[in-house]
């Protein structure tokens, strides 16, 4: 299966070349001539991504964990996020990170492969919410032939509509939950186990407002973090993008990557955001070598966010006696 998704992702980058008419000469020159200042931003951009990203998974660990003594150091959360970053760039993202925290829970025996897998996919999911919130600003600016700043006034109000909503859209699935209960035989399979659920969820206080609000808030921070490392690539390889126009698309990138099953997106990543730029005005060939550059220089962070954690791992591996 891994085999296969790798063969389709490299037949759509190859696809993508040709349609565009890639010059490859072109992009190798615009590598070699990558402006070193924006590196800066770019590494800046992912490890802001990544410590908000460890941030929501700490907080869904302290949420779901009554004993300190069981769960992992303050320090290793953004190490194993940084690790699933770099390994997203081939594996499958969510796969990635969630292997990695789940191997760093095991390393630590501070927990399993389920708690690292179910925290991560409950985290990521409110990115996936944010960016459907802001695939309707989108949407609504290539409908009705928005301008930046109209489309930065509709997002942000997509944005605020998700702080305010997505809480009472959890409060209100406990409450079907606990409906669901009440018409269910508790003899039945379905009425333990919806019983179960039910008072698992009400213990651990995961779907009331204030943690929902807060994993909310912190999936919009890292948003802000991955559309100034993707605007970094456009100023390393200073090309004709508006910063606002990478902001417009990414919504449908984050959406297509977090959904593909891909090594690292590949093909999909590329082809989302050159296809998406056509809409707001960019040319097809421009949009393809940004995203190409794109894939090269998130490598480049990936790594040294990476590296950043893998220092902060050996030096707190030195302090202990």
């Amino acid at each position: 299966m891994a085999v296969v998704a790798l063969l389709v992702a490299l037949g759509l980058l190859i696809l993508l070349a040709r349609s565009a008419d890639l010059d490859v000469g072109r992009l190798a020159t615009s590598l070699a001539n990558v402006h070193a200042f924006a590196v800066v931003p770019l590494v800046a951009g992912m490890a802001f991504m990544t410590w908000c990203s460890a941030r929501k998974w700490r907080l869904i660990v302290e949420q779901t964990t009554a004993s300190a003594a069981t769960r992992p150091p303050p320090y290793t959360y953004f190490v194993y996020t940084a690790f699933g970053m770099l390994m997203g760039q081939f594996l499958p993202p969510h796969v990635s990170i969630a292997t990695s925290r789940s191997l760093g829970l095991m390393l630590q025996r501070r927990g399993t492969i389920v708690q690292g897998t179910s925290a991560t996919v409950f985290e990521q999911l409110f990115d996936m919410l944010l960016a459907c919130f802001c695939a309707i600003g989108t949407l609504l600016t290539i409908v009705l032939h928005l301008a930046a700043t109209a489309w930065l006034l509709t997002t942000t109000g997509c944005v605020i509509s998700g702080i305010v909503l997505t809480p009472l859209l959890a409060g209100l699935s406990l409450a079907m939950l606990k409906s669901a209960e009440r018409r269910t035989h508790l003899a039945s399979r379905a009425g333990r186990s919806l019983s179960t659920l039910t008072a698992l969820l009400e213990r651990l206080k995961v779907l009331h407002s204030p943690f929902i609000r807060r994993l909310f808030v912190l999936s919009v921070l890292r948003y802000l973090g991955l559309i100034v490392s993707a605007y970094a690539v456009v100023l390393a390889g200073d090309l004709s993008i508006a910063g606002w126009q990478i902001a417009a698309v990414m919504p449908f990138v984050v959406l297509a990557v977090l959904l593909s099953f891909a090594p690292g997106g590949l093909g999909v990543n590329e082809w989302t955001y050159a296809s998406a730029l056509v809409v707001f005005g960019v040319p097809f060939a421009t949009g393809v070598e940004f995203a190409l550059l794109n894939r090269i220089l998130n490598f480049v962070g990936a790594a040294a966010v990476a590296v950043i954690g893998g220092v902060m791992l050996l030096a707190h591996s030195q302090r202990r006696p």
